[in-house]
C-alpha cells in the first residue's frame, strides 16, 4: 500500500492501531500473551515491545525522501526501551 492509498483508507481523525515495537503474529508476541494467559513473569520490556496501542490518523501520510521505510531491528527497539546505566 502506497501513501495516496493509505489516505485514501484511513482519513485524518479515523480510529487505527499502532504497533510501537512488533506485531501481534511475531513469534516474541505470541510468546509474550501465552506467558501473561498462563499467569507467568514476562520481561517488561517484552511486554511493551508488543502492546498495541488505538489511536487517530492525524497527519497524512507521505512517502519518505528515500522511498524505504525505516524498520529498526529487533535488537535496536529492545535497545531503546531498555535503561541507559551511566
Amino acid at each position: 500500500m502506497n501513501d495516496k492509498q493509505w489516505n485514501v483508507l484511513y482519513p485524518i481523525g479515523t480510529s487505527v492501531v499502532a504497533y510501537s515495537g512488533i506485531r501481534p503474529e511475531d513469534r516474541l508476541a505470541v510468546a509474550v500473551r501465552k506467558r501473561q494467559v498462563d499467569g507467568r513473569f514476562v520481561e517488561e520490556a517484552d511486554a511493551n515491545l508488543c502492546r498495541a496501542l488505538t489511536t487517530v490518523t492525524r497527519t497524512p501520510a507521505r512517502r519518505s525522501a528515500s522511498a524505504t521505510p525505516w524498520c529498526p531491528s529487533r535488537a535496536e527497539r529492545a535497545a531503546s526501551t531498555s535503561p541507559t546505566v551511566t
